[in-house]
């Protein structure tokens, strides 16, 4: 599963990422407005629109895992 399964669609802090979400895609559904509090399901599909290069960084962000590190 992604690293976003599970977070709620507000959770993921898009606004800061230079993109927005047009919709969201569940089982064939597509919803283009999903509540902040909606949870993400393995296999749901966001629906980003911003430019290829702010897409892409969001992808990157989205995908990869939160790695915390406890100061010693």
């Amino acid at each position: 599963d992604a690293p976003i399964v599970g977070q709620t669609i507000g959770s993921l802090k898009l606004s800061g990422a230079r993109v927005q979400l047009a919709a969201l895609v569940r089982a064939g559904d597509r919803n283009l407005s999903p509540a902040p509090d909606t949870p993400l399901e393995p296999g749901d599909v966001l629906v980003l629109c911003g430019t290829p290069d702010d897409i892409e960084a969001t992808e990157r962000m989205l995908t990869t895992p939160l790695v915390v590190q406890a100061e010693p």
